[in-house]
């Protein structure tokens, strides 16, 4: 028996010692972390890739490229536009207190609008004029100076041009083998001459107005799907003689910077197309 304040340890023997055995509760309780309270939560947000979940239409299709095209043109500039209309140029004093049904298309024109080139220059000569002179289109006549103009060339024929010698375009089947002839002489680097391309694709056929109609005539053209008309005057042994070009580009804006000389055309800025019942409500579409 041990006596009091004698160590067992001390002495000689030692008695064998029973070994220890904790509680599974408490080794669970040692080992557990502090409780954590609401504020020591820290939850990740997942992340853009567990977001979107691919469905099987996206593995199998490459993805649209709507679902990322951004507009062109944004909202707030579509508003801007609208409350910020075009600036005007001052209006033309030749123009004032007439009415505008009167004017004469001789009078919206020029001789230095004009830009004539040979029937039987090649594509590359026209493509160069057309650059360097910023004229839209240019007239195609015979040899002679003074001859009759017999067609037109401007960039959308250029590129029903190029659109056909690649190959893209097919032409109608009565032109078939002389477009592909034309087409071989083009990726040859020979020479392709305006007589040869002036059928190619849609134009607008040579439209005539003399010198003394008047903008309502213009007008109505127009409105037959015509996009310019050469302005003629009757020459020598009845041949037109071409003193001008206009164009529905041209006679727009001469209304739009000449609208305060023209009540009648002023007065439908400040309105809706609804109201003015331009275009149909109800379209045709046939495929």
């Amino acid at each position: 028996m041990a006596t009091p304040g004698h160590d067992p340890s001390s002495s000689g023997s030692s008695a064998p010692q029973t070994p220890q055995l904790s509680s599974p509760r408490s080794s669970i309780d040692a080992s557990k972390s502090p409780r954590l309270g609401a504020s020591n939560l820290h939850i990740q947000n997942p992340s853009s890739a567990a977001q979107h979940r691919q469905s099987f239409g996206d593995l199998r299709y490459p993805p649209s490229p709507r679902s990322t095209r951004q507009s062109s043109v944004s909202s707030i500039a579509i508003q801007d536009l609208i409350d910020n209309p075009p600036h005007r140029t001052a209006p033309d004093a030749r123009f004032a207190h007439r009415d505008w049904r009167t004017i004469r298309v001789a009078e919206l024109s020029s001789p230095e609008d004009l830009k004539f080139i040979d029937i039987n220059a090649n594509v590359e000569e026209a493509t160069n004029l057309l650059i360097d002179s910023g004229a839209p289109v240019l007239l195609l006549r015979d040899s002679q100076s003074t001859a009759p103009v017999v067609g037109t060339f401007d960039y959308n024929a250029l590129n029903a041009y190029l659109l056909t010698a690649v190959g893209i375009a097919q032409p109608s089947e009565e032109n078939a083998e002389k477009f592909a002839k034309m087409a071989q002489s083009a990726g040859a680097g020979k020479p392709i001459p305006l007589r040869d391309v002036r059928d190619i694709g849609r134009k607008d056929p040579v439209t005539f107005l003399p010198e003394s109609a008047n903008l309502t005539k213009a007008i109505e053209t127009f409105g037959r799907g015509v996009h310019r008309v050469l302005i003629a005057r009757e020459g020598v042994e009845g041949n037109i003689e071409v003193t001008g070009l206009l164009s529905q580009t041209r006679l727009m804006r001469f209304l739009w910077d000449n609208g305060r000389n023209f009540p009648l055309i002023e007065q439908l800025y400040s309105q809706y197309l609804r109201d003015l019942k331009i275009g149909s409500n109800s379209p045709i579409s046939i495929k």
